[in-house]
């Protein structure tokens, strides 16, 4: 793939555009949102993507399940405490991600 204005452009969009069926563990389950990282403000860039749909094969199908995830804060509770990234607790300027999944297989 040649590098070309037109394709540094599809990357500075800020949108994310896919064929998959993915979710993202950290999809909106209230009204607050949750933040990753601070780049002039709080926000969220970081992801972690699933497909909970059931995958067949000749002889077994797979699922994957999503079973917990860490919390992320939200912009409102980060300036509360005024968190600063990177500290000496967290050596990152992005909060980190985790989610555990439990992947089923049936013959």
């Amino acid at each position: 793939m040649e590098l070309t204005n037109d394709t540094v452009n599809i990357f500075q969009t800020g949108v994310l555009r896919h064929t998959f069926n993915f979710k993202s563990v950290y999809h909106h389950h209230s009204n607050e949102n949750y933040v990753s990282t601070h780049q002039n403000q709080w926000i969220l860039v970081d992801y972690i993507f699933y497909s909970d749909e059931k995958t067949k094969s000749e002889n077994n199908k797979t699922e994957l399940q999503l079973m917990g995830y860490l919390s992320l804060p939200s912009a409102i509770e980060c300036e509360n405490i005024n968190l600063k990234i990177p500290n000496t607790t967290s050596g990152s300027d992005h909060l980190s991600l985790f989610a555990q999944f439990k992947l089923s297989n049936s013959g």
